[in-house]
């Protein structure tokens, strides 16, 4: 990094909320997958518990995409601040 960029990093002019909140997602899916895989399993493990594999299933391919619409929904916001930055960068 060049002293420009540690100083836009530091007077707030370069969000890196985006980024986090790209790698948290990304955090998140693994572990509601691993959580979905970790109930399926007990399920199958012990006895058949319906209401455990079909709750798994749903976290394993359901909840990504919530997981995915939730995290545009937080970007849209430091979108809308980069657009109203350029507007008045004009």
């Amino acid at each position: 990094m060049n002293k420009s960029t540690w100083k836009n990093l530091f007077s707030f002019e370069y969000m890196i909320t985006p980024v986090v909140l790209q790698i948290l997602m990304i955090l998140w899916v693994i572990a509601v997958v691993v959580g979905g895989i970790a109930s399926i399993v007990q399920s199958l493990k012990f006895w058949f518990d319906a209401w455990m594999f079909w709750s798994g299933l749903w976290m394993i391919f359901l909840a990504p995409i919530g997981i995915r619409i939730y995290a545009e929904i937080l970007s849209v916001i430091f979108k809308i601040n980069d657009k109203l930055q350029k507007l008045l960068d004009k």
